[in-house]
């Protein structure tokens, strides 16, 4: 089973309790923009750590800006074996909602043993960078969210009690999102937490690439005698927890000749069966009017939104797909719960072959890519369906890249982990 341990996190070691001008997104979510803004902030926000470039140079001055920050004494490390909690307040659907999350270390497994258990592909590009942040820093710079199974409800009573009172540290993400983190020293609470949430296998939500990523450091470290590499900074989040947010991935198309997109509708026709779309939706033309639209129903649908022929048709999974030419091994009753895997195991791999990186982008933005003119095609889907999540991982099965999209991501500046023993 997962072996969960409390850790002596590198936090930020100033006067005021907020972060909010300390803290970014995570690396794989920054715009240039927003690097800019971020930097602007403070000589010491996170994203100058979290994104500091891809030049050799660039992850050098990674390095030496945190030891810096250490030396100053803006950052420190404490002196006790910790655990973090974390309570993320946000909108959706214009309420505000909160999950609540703990910050551990976890053992690495590989992801066949069954302890830690992944769901999606991963693509060499993000782990060559990350390997090479890890390798200058030695630190887990931002932690992989995970999410365990409390099925006695152990775990929630504690952190429910303890989010009851006045937290360590905070920060504003924005106006309407923020986080609030305690810092738990008891070592009896530390000792319950870590026992309840190691019962069960962990589900990877967020974060393969970097999980990997700190597989192969271990792998190239072993016969160091650092015991830091052995592990990984993790943000934990029951799965049952009512703030457990998963929105969609919608999909886009582009580069696309006029030949591809007539085997596109062909191909379409064949795996997803067109429904009444009301004709004021198509002449209002809001793409957040289709996006709710799709999650009212309970059955797999999309809307398509063919910007080269100016056709807009509503699906659904046909029940009876012909799986003879689909390159998959799963279970049909698996595969025809879900639009965003029809699509991409059925019609993009058979339409675009070697090409679907080229061709296939994906978003969460509406309104950024509704105002991307190379996008020629929009499929917007419905949010991956929870209780499908967890069951194709149970099986060991992977989804296409971004089929997931958990909400909000894990803000990067609260808490650092060491890989190594001295700081």
């Amino acid at each position: 089973m997962p072996n969960i341990l409390p850790f002596k996190g590198l936090r930020y070691n100033l006067e005021e309790k907020d972060l909010t001008l300390l803290v970014c997104p995570p690396y794989d979510v920054i715009t240039p923009e927003e690097k800019y803004q971020l930097e602007n902030r403070s000589d010491y926000n996170a994203v100058r750590l979290e994104l500091p470039g891809v030049e050799e140079d660039d992850y050098t001055r990674a390095n030496d800006l945190f030891l810096g920050w250490i030396n100053k004494g803006v950052i420190a490390q404490d002196q006790k074996s910790c655990l973090y909690l974390t309570k993320h307040e946000f909108p959706v659907n214009n309420k505000i909602i909160s999950r609540l999350a703990i910050y551990a270390v976890l053992e690495l497994e590989s992801l066949n043993s069954g302890i830690v258990l992944p769901h999606e592909e991963t693509r060499s590009g993000p782990k060559i960078d990350r390997l090479k942040l890890m390798e200058s820093t030695k630190v887990n710079l931002s932690p992989i969210m995970m999410l365990y199974r409390d099925q006695e409800y152990e775990v929630s009573n504690i952190i429910n009690n303890i989010a009851q009172t006045t937290e360590t540290i905070m920060a504003e993400i924005s106006s309407q999102e923020k986080v609030y983190m305690w810092v738990i020293e008891d070592e009896d609470i530390i000792q319950q937490i870590t026992k309840g949430i190691g019962k069960l296998p962990l589900l990877i939500a967020d974060g393969h690439h970097r999980y990997e990523t700190a597989l192969t450091y271990r792998d190239q470290h072993i016969d160091e005698n650092e015991n830091g590499n052995k592990f990984i900074m993790v943000n934990c989040i029951d799965i049952q927890d009512p703030g457990l947010c998963l929105l969609p991935y919608h999909r886009g198309l582009q580069s696309l000749t006029v030949e591809d997109v007539n085997t596109l509708e062909k191909s379409l026709a064949e795996y997803f069966q067109e429904i009444p779309l009301p004709q004021s939706l198509i002449e209002e033309n809001d793409p957040y009017q289709f996006e709710r639209l799709v999650s009212q129903y309970d059955f797999p649908s999309m809307v398509y939104i063919n910007r080269v022929n100016n056709n807009i048709k509503l699906f659904k999974v046909r029940q009876n797909i012909d799986l003879a030419n689909v390159e998959t091994d799963l279970d049909p009753n698996l595969f025809v719960r879900c639009e965003g895997w029809v699509l991409y195991e059925g019609v993009f791999k058979s339409c675009f072959s070697n090409h679907i990186e080229q061709k296939v982008v994906y978003f969460h933005d509406i309104t950024e890519a509704w105002e991307n003119d190379k996008i020629q095609v929009l499929f917007l889907v419905k949010p991956f369906p929870l209780d499908l999540f967890e069951e194709i991982v149970d099986l060991g099965l992977k989804l296409p890249p971004k089929s997931t999209y958990f909400h909000p991501k894990v803000p990067t500046g609260f808490v650092y982990n060491s890989l190594s023993e001295n700081i």
